[in-house]
């Protein structure tokens, strides 16, 4: 059996870096997210498969690009000596927010489950949505150290909901679908994956996870009391 873990609110709390990047560029959610390209109403499962956002997990842009991109529209939006605009290029101008914005925390209980599983003797790997600013720290921090193997978006140039986006694991795992098990906290993926018939859980916390991987961590647990 084949676990695919997505990694942030899942293996890694404390991701949320859209929130931290408004506050250091001065701006609210609402106008980070439509100096994106995307509508304010956008629900939070998908805004991240929408315009720029979606261009740099997929790789199609890197990091550069990207606030080349956000300047343009945030000068078109306000104006070009507008003071946000003047904030935007001042702060992009001397780093990266993706990457200055961005302080993972690892979630101990979810790693407890990846040793447990690796333990019985499967093979765990990261399917995850990112970009090369977070997978470097990520990288560096050593996150992704219990998999097996990472699946990156921004490498693969594929990103969830994408079925190509399994489909290419499975590939490269030599894993058919009912072979495999994915866990994800965003339901829009978590229904992507059950639609390619790949056994799929939603992660609300870490006693559910135990509770829905319990097939594969009994045995396991059976075997250390022996």
């Amino acid at each position: 059996m084949l676990f695919i873990f997505d990694m942030g609110g899942v293996v890694s709390g404390n991701v949320a870096a859209i929130p931290a990047m408004a506050k250091r560029l001065g701006l609210s959610g609402g106008d980070f997210l439509a100096f994106c390209g995307i509508a304010p109403d956008e629900p939070p499962e998908t805004r991240y498969e929408r315009g720029i956002l979606a261009d740099i997990q997929a790789g199609r842009i890197d990091g550069g690009s990207f606030w080349a991109k956000f300047r343009a529209r945030a000068a078109a939006m306000l104006g070009d000596g507008h003071p946000a605009t003047e904030r935007i290029r001042e702060v992009t101008a001397r780093e990266d927010p993706w990457e200055t914005a961005f302080e993972p925390v690892p979630i101990p209980d979810t790693l407890k489950v990846i040793e447990a599983l690796k333990a019985g003797g499967y093979r765990v790997v990261c399917g995850t949505n990112t970009l090369e600013a977070h997978y470097r720290t990520h990288e560096r921090k050593g996150d992704y150290a219990p998999f097996d193997r990472v699946y990156a978006s921004h490498r693969m140039g594929l990103i969830k909901p994408d079925p190509a986006f399994w489909l290419e694991i499975l590939e490269k795992e030599g894993a058919k679908p009912g072979d495999a098990v994915f866990v994800d906290d965003n339901p829009v993926n978590v229904a992507a994956a059950a639609g390619l018939e790949i056994l799929s859980f939603r992660y609300e916390n870490a006693a559910g996870l135990r509770e829905s991987l319990a097939p594969w961590l009994e045995p396991v647990a059976g075997k250390a009391g022996a």
